[in-house]
C-alpha cells in the first residue's frame, strides 16, 4: 500500500505539471539583442558604427532601442537600431544596448557589453602631421 501512494503522487504530479506548463509555454518573452560595433579599436577621436538587432518572440511586435555609452562619447541617434559614436578621450569604453518590446507588458533586455578601446594620439606617427610639417619647411625655404 506504502508503494501505491508514491505511485499515486507521482502520477499527480505528472498531470499538474502537464496542465501548468502550456501556461507559461505562451508566456511574452523579451526580445534578445545582439551588437555589432565596427571598429573597436583606433585612434582619438575615434567614430565608430554601431548597429543593434533583436529577435523578438512575438513577430507581431515593434523592437525599440536605447544604447547605454558612457559619458565622455557622443552618440548621434540613441533610440535607433544603427547609430554612430563617437569617442573623444582615450581609453577602454564599454557599450551596450537595451531591446524593449511594444506589447502591454513592455518587456526589455540589454545585450552583452562590447569594449571599445581609443588609442591616444601620436603626433610623431601622424602621417597628417609630417605633411603639414614637410609643407611649412618647404615653403619657408
Amino acid at each position: 500500500m506504502h508503494y501505491l501512494t508514491k505511485y499515486v503522487q507521482f502520477f499527480l504530479l505528472f498531470v499538474v505539471m502537464a496542465l501548468v506548463n502550456p501556461l507559461f509555454a505562451d508566456a511574452p518573452r523579451a526580445p534578445m539583442p545582439t551588437l555589432e560595433i565596427t571598429p573597436i579599436k583606433g585612434f582619438s577621436p575615434l567614430t565608430v558604427h554601431a548597429k543593434a538587432s533583436a529577435v523578438d518572440p512575438n513577430p507581431l511586435d515593434t523592437v525599440s532601442f536605447l544604447w547605454d555609452v558612457p559619458l565622455a562619447a557622443s552618440i548621434l541617434h540613441p533610440q535607433n537600431a544603427e547609430t554612430d559614436i563617437t569617442f573623444i578621450g582615450a581609453g577602454d569604453y564599454d557599450v551596450s544596448v537595451t531591446a524593449t518590446d511594444d506589447s502591454v507588458t513592455r518587456l526589455s533586455a540589454t545585450s552583452p557589453v562590447r569594449k571599445v578601446t581609443v588609442l591616444p594620439i601620436d603626433f610623431h606617427k601622424n602621417k597628417f602631421t609630417k605633411t603639414v610639417q614637410k609643407t611649412f619647411f618647404t615653403s619657408i625655404i
